[in-house]
């Protein structure tokens, strides 16, 4: 929990340091990515006469898996959020278009809002569908699965120059010799 205390907020900024464990944040269920180590940041909170803007920042280092060539990698993150907490509900009309301000609003009950779903949000959101373990990641040879960025193979220069292609999987024998009798129209 990431509790936020409303009723010892004074005026003006209130600064609190974050240090958490992934376990703060039940972030041991993510596929494809490990948070390695802490996550650490800051949390300014500015109490208004109706509302509680509150500014998250937070750095963690993620362990991914490389979508080209495989291999492990560890890349550091850095994240901002912002968010407005509100006393009540939310006074819903029959239909409503979301603006942006209505996504950051956040309504709450009582003198304490835990934040840690807000912030496990912001960590998870962070992920890369495609993490690269560097931009000019060469990928794996779809021939061989050698690895492009640390070794060569046979294929690899026909590939480069664009005339590589897959020996035919023997599963479609039967097709492509029918192709050849129709004389190779598709």
């Amino acid at each position: 929990m990431l509790l936020l205390e409303l009723k010892s907020l004074r005026a003006g900024p209130n600064r609190f340091k974050l240090d958490l464990a992934p376990e703060d944040l039940e972030l041991g269920d993510i596929k494809g990515a490990e948070v390695v180590g802490r996550l650490r940041g800051e949390l300014v909170a500015v109490k208004g006469a109706n509302a509680v803007e509150v500014k998250i920042t937070l750095t963690w280092t993620f362990k991914l898996v490389c979508s080209r060539c495989l291999d492990e990698f560890e890349r550091e993150f850095t994240e901002e959020a912002k968010l407005t907490l509100r006393r009540g509900k939310p006074r819903l009309k029959k239909e409503l278009a979301l603006s942006d301000e209505d996504i950051e609003t956040v309504y709450f009950e009582g003198e304490e809002v835990d934040l840690a779903p807000f912030v496990r949000e912001m960590v998870v959101l962070a992920i890369p569908m495609k993490p690269l373990c560097r931009p000019d990641c060469k990928g794996l040879c779809p021939i061989c699965g050698a690895n492009w960025n640390r070794e060569t193979c046979e294929h690899r220069e026909a590939f480069e120059k664009g005339g590589g292609e897959k020996p035919p999987d023997p599963r479609w024998a039967k097709l492509l010799e029918l192709k050849g009798k129709l004389g190779g129209k598709k």
